[in-house]
């Protein structure tokens, strides 16, 4: 699910222009994963580092895309986040 809601993001031509106008954008997501062997139990996690820096137009809208995308899922990940408009 998370890799197809990526990939919708990716094919959007005006969302791919917005993001060309970025002087940073990127997201990380580290997965991490624990076993115990006393209880056999096992978890994981996600912690998704993102970083978007652009003038306020094409931040906005790279933004809301991305929060529409992964509001409508079961995504239950640890969000780090610094955002920084550009002045015009």
């Amino acid at each position: 699910m998370f890799k197809e809601k990526c990939t919708t993001l990716q094919s959007d031509e005006d969302l791919k222009k917005s993001a060309k106008e970025m002087a940073r954008s990127f997201c990380v997501i580290v997965y991490q994963s624990s076993y115990n062997p006393a209880d056999k139990k096992s978890s994981a996690k996600y912690d998704n580092y993102r970083v978007l820096v652009a003038k306020k137009e094409p931040l906005e809208k790279v933004k809301a895309a991305i929060y529409s995308s992964m509001d409508s899922g079961n995504f239950t990940f640890k969000l780090n986040e610094q955002i920084q408009v550009q002045d015009e």
